[in-house]
């Protein structure tokens, strides 16, 4: 019995494997560690993947109802820029007829046609020469009046004349320019 070589160690040759099992056993651990992680990392990024497409499917539904929105907007104020455009402003026309109007000179009866473009009144003033003056103020301001018409000139019994007039005004006259 002298011949059998001891075994490594200094122990039973069974004692010997237990490093080597305890090896594999630690690589079979990290090896199912890496597994889980591995496939853990797929499923998250599949996740992500899925979140980021949600996020673009929203963000489009978002955009599309924004810019519906927009467009809606922007037709409801071109729409309103082109009522404004066309608006008859009255106003501009008895602005108009104030500013020519000579201080000795008062107008009553007005009549102001804007569709037509036509202004027809009854008048007062002191003298024939005042109303001459009237009449060629109208006539010169020819951005605002297109065209006059005098009639019924009569002496009042206070010692004025009164007058009727039509006015040919211009259509441009009532617009927002």
């Amino acid at each position: 019995m002298a011949n059998i070589p001891k075994a490594p160690f200094g122990g039973r040759i069974g004692d010997a494997k237990w490093p080597f099992v305890f090896s594999i056993l630690i690589f079979l651990a990290v090896l199912a560690v890496w597994a889980a992680l591995y496939f853990l990392n797929q499923n998250i990024d599949s996740k992500i993947s899925d979140l980021d497409q949600q996020t673009k499917n929203l963000q489009t539904s978002e955009n599309d109802q924004a810019t519906t929105r927009i467009i809606g907007l922007e037709k409801e104020i071109n729409d309103a820029k082109k009522l404004l455009a066309s608006h008859v402003y009255s106003s501009k026309g008895f602005g108009a007829l104030e500013s020519l109007t000579l201080p000795n000179v008062q107008l009553n009866n007005l009549n102001l046609d804007i569709k037509g473009g036509k202004a027809s009144f009854g008048g007062r003033t002191e003298t024939y020469n005042s109303l001459a003056r009237q009449m060629l103020v109208f006539e010169n301001a020819t951005s605002t009046v297109r065209g006059i018409n005098v009639s019924g000139i009569s002496l009042n019994q206070s010692g004025g004349i009164g007058f009727s007039m039509n006015l040919d005004l211009n259509p441009g006259l009532f617009n927002n320019k």
